[in-house]
């Protein structure tokens, strides 16, 4: 039995709250790696994120079993990300190293968005806009304004780093610098990750196979810098804990984020992760920040603030969903359309006690039927699929899903008006069936869907066509083929 839906409203919140989490385990790292001072940098970034990036994979393996054709097929994409994963964690590590631990959170967190920003630009052609711009001149301000201050300091022996654990103006500047490498080097793995989920691989998959793949490239350096974390049980502790909380436990929830929300948000969203360093570093570590140096992490928490906040237009409502269209789906779409129909269902089907992992893919490959069946792309990415299949003198609404990162930006009241206008056209009911309890059902309500008859999982709805003409998309008059269009109504 197909069961249509909508995914409700509010997945990126979920996104963005798994982000922040993600930030605030993060920035944990720093601090926890002083309580290991005999570890060198390039030991801790790699027990960190190699180790942490090996149970990434451990625990997709069945994942990337079903995934592996498509991330066959996105190789380049794959093998990008984990050469970032692998030059992260030493650029990171050392840049905290040399120019302290709140200088070298800031600069390398603080230039990622600016980074995914540039990355979006030029290769998904993603407009920058002036909230973008804004927000971006406030972090960039702050990020300069707290190295000044540390600089400053390191001058006058009064700043955050003067006595003991000083560091050097030269060896900040180099701190700096490997940051900005740092910074480049997140915005692009978090760029491939979140590509990879845009084409239809998992979240779990995109993360296992870039940060396993990243993990083993970073192996070989434990043999050569690892020594000193099995020195004391307080450098293995360090070790483990950077291994399993911010590394494993955080990238886990910033997989789930990212598959919400696009990466130049969740890069900037982790600029949380320098202030928890910023006041980490205060509390347990005894660095010392200059007002200046606290100005700064406040005009990065501004730009946070601003890039977050919701998008309205001058009337005060929300901005248009982004650009959306139809292609029509083949067979080689039925993984992807799987995939995407185990995400979106789940919650529901867990709450009415139907969910099986199996059970809930093989269903849609039984039933998939290209000829009668559109993918939904967004900015030429994957972002969906829906169905409208002939059935005598009605049409079936069937496997309508909209990825989660898309949830309620208006993209299914958009896709479900231009189907229904066809069928007003054609003087053609619509009939659909929606699991019990699902917030889809609201959406077909307002879109002149009635009960039909329920049982115990699903609610059976139909909709009677309207008098023509009727306001029609103007891609919408074709039967087959492209249709695209914005969507202005939260769905």
């Amino acid at each position: 039995m197909t069961r249509p839906a909508v995914p409700a409203a509010g997945p990126v919140g979920v996104g963005s709250a798994c982000v922040l989490v993600a930030s605030v385990l993060w920035g944990t790292t720093g601090t926890a790696a002083t309580f290991a001072p005999g570890v060198g940098p390039l030991a801790i970034g790699a027990v960190a994120m190699g180790l942490g990036g090996l149970l990434q994979a451990l625990v997709a393996v069945p994942r990337l079993a079903r995934q592996a054709p498509r991330l066959r097929a996105q190789r380049g994409v794959v093998l990008l990300g984990a050469l970032a994963v692998g030059g992260y964690p030493m650029a990171f590590y050392s840049s905290m190293h040399l120019a302290g631990v709140t200088a070298g959170t800031v600069v390398s967190i603080g230039s990622a968005p600016l980074a995914s920003a540039v990355i979006e630009r030029v290769v998904d052609r993603r407009r920058l806009t002036r909230r973008w711009t804004a927000g971006a001149a406030l972090g960039l301000s702050g990020t300069v304004l707290l190295c000044a201050a540390q600089a400053a300091g390191v001058r006058s022996g009064a700043g955050p780093h003067s006595g003991p654990g000083a560091h050097s103006a030269a060896s900040t500047v180099l701190g700096v610098a490997l940051g900005l490498v740092a910074g480049i080097t997140y915005a692009l793995y978090s760029w491939a990750a979140h590509r990879l989920m845009s084409r239809g691989v998992t979240s779990t998959a995109a993360m296992g196979a870039v940060f396993g793949l990243g993990g083993l490239l970073l192996l070989p350096v434990l043999p050569v810098t690892g020594a000193p974390l099995l020195d004391s049980r307080a450098a293995m502790a360090v070790g483990a804990y950077l291994a399993l909380v911010p590394m494993f436990v955080g990238y886990v929830l910033f997989g789930w984020g990212l598959a919400r929300v696009p990466a130049s948000t969740a890069t900037t969203l982790s600029l949380l992760e320098p202030v928890v360093a910023a006041v980490l570093a205060v509390l347990v570590v005894g660095e010392r920040l200059a007002p200046a140096g606290w100005a700064g992490v406040a005009l990065v928490v501004g730009c946070l603030a601003v890039l977050t906040a919701p998008a309205r237009t001058a009337t005060g409502r929300r901005a248009p969903a982004p650009h959306w269209r139809f292609r029509p789906a083949s067979a080689a779409d039925a993984e992807a359309v799987a995939e995407l129909r185990a995400v979106v269902l789940r919650a529901d089907l867990e709450r009415l006690g139907r969910y099986d992992e199996q059970r809930v893919r093989q269903r849609l490959r039984d039933g998939f039927t290209p000829a009668h069946t559109w993918v939904i792309e967004v900015n030429g990415a994957f972002a969906g699929c829906v169905a409208l299949r002939p059935a005598g003198e009605i049409r079936l609404l069937e496997h309508f899903y909209v990825a989660p990162r898309l949830q309620g930006g208006g993209i299914g009241s958009a896709v479900l008006r231009t189907l229904l206008a066809r069928c007003d056209r054609d003087a053609l009911p619509v009939r659909l069936n929606v699991l019990r309890g699902s917030p889809a059902r609201r959406l077909y309500e307002r879109h002149g869907f009635a009960l039909e008859s329920e049982d115990a999982v699903d609610v059976f709805m139909v909709r009677p066509p309207r008098p023509w003409p009727a306001p029609v998309p103007p891609a919408a008059s074709a039967d087959t083929g492209p249709v695209a269009g914005r969507g202005d109504d939260t769905a």
